[in-house]
């Protein structure tokens, strides 16, 4: 396109993958297309510092962005130097699947019965996959100036352990146990404020956990807190996304934490809960005029 400003880009694309990637390339080009057809038609913009857990990378799209290298890495099997390129070329979307898992919770199974969690034997293979293509490729750097493979998959294994909780014993609440309080700080602070000493703007009750409505300024802060009600005695898994500073605790043991104020972060935590109510609680805070909140959870059955 540099020399020839008039040439169909559809038929370079094309010619391109078919000269490194042989029998593969009509994969590789359904995968590019996914991805051009999904942020064209959603009007998607993507920043610098976005990550696996940008929105656009949603779970279908990364479940048939891997269907489709897994089947061009078997139509290039009876060729291992076509099918070591294809290979390298899967290398991003291996990456981003490692990192959403492990910020989904797919890279741990709960085990129900042992009140605990093991590894997902699935995604150690990944895992194990990804950073050999990796080092075979030469691939140094992850990040822009560290993070090499080895201290990738060193700081991912760390969080593989098996492990097993003690159940939680359920809160006495009375007549608190409906709905849940918030209370809305503004201010100028630069970093997240402590907001118990601080006396809300506004309070009042909301139904679910997200923001009530936006600050007229910048810069403000919400506590949101309540109970929840375990129907049964199990280990629960919680998610909280945001796009400003969020941390969630339940019954008195912060969880998940998603720091930062910019961009859309992702963070899950497990606790182990007796059936009954617990209280739980959220500090959100931007100094962006952020509004995004999320929360959800999933226990046993």
């Amino acid at each position: 396109l540099l020399w020839n400003p008039d040439c169909d880009e559809n038929r370079a694309i094309d010619e391109f993958l078919a000269a490194v990637y042989g029998a593969g390339a009509k994969y590789i080009r359904e995968y590019i297309d996914l991805l051009h057809h999904t942020v064209e038609r959603e009007n998607i913009h993507i920043g610098i510092w976005q990550g696996p857990d940008a929105e656009y990378l949603t779970d279908d799209i990364l479940a048939r962005a891997d269907s489709l290298w897994i089947a061009a890495e078997k139509a290039t099997a009876n060729k291992p130097d076509v099918c070591e390129r294809v290979r390298i070329a899967r290398l991003s979307v291996d990456y981003a699947i490692l990192c959403r898992d492990r910020l989904r919770g797919d890279a741990l199974c709960v085990n129900q019965e042992k009140y605990g969690l093991e590894p997902n034997p699935a995604f150690i293979e990944r895992l194990s996959r990804f950073s050999s293509v990796a080092i075979g490729a030469g691939v140094s750097r992850l990040k822009e100036y560290n993070t090499t493979v080895d201290e990738f998959r060193a700081e991912v294994e760390k969080g593989l352990r098996a492990r097993t909780f003690k159940l939680t014993a359920p809160a006495s609440c009375g007549d608190n146990a409906r709905g849940m309080v918030y209370r809305f700080y503004e201010g100028a602070w630069q970093k997240l404020p402590e907001f118990e000493k601080l006396t809300p703007a506004r309070s009042g009750a909301v139904g679910r956990f997200s923001l009530p409505f936006i600050g007229e300024g910048n810069v403000f802060g919400f506590t949101i807190s309540g109970y929840i009600e375990s129907p049964r005695d199990g280990v629960y898994t919680f998610w909280v996304r945001s796009n400003g500073y969020s941390a969630l605790s339940v019954a008195g043991t912060k969880i998940a934490d998603a720091g930062g104020t910019d961009p859309i972060r992702e963070r899950l935590g497990y606790i182990a809960l007796k059936a009954g109510m617990h209280p739980i609680s959220l500090t959100y805070f931007t100094r962006e005029r952020c509004s995004l909140l999320r929360v959800s959870w999933r226990g046993p059955g």
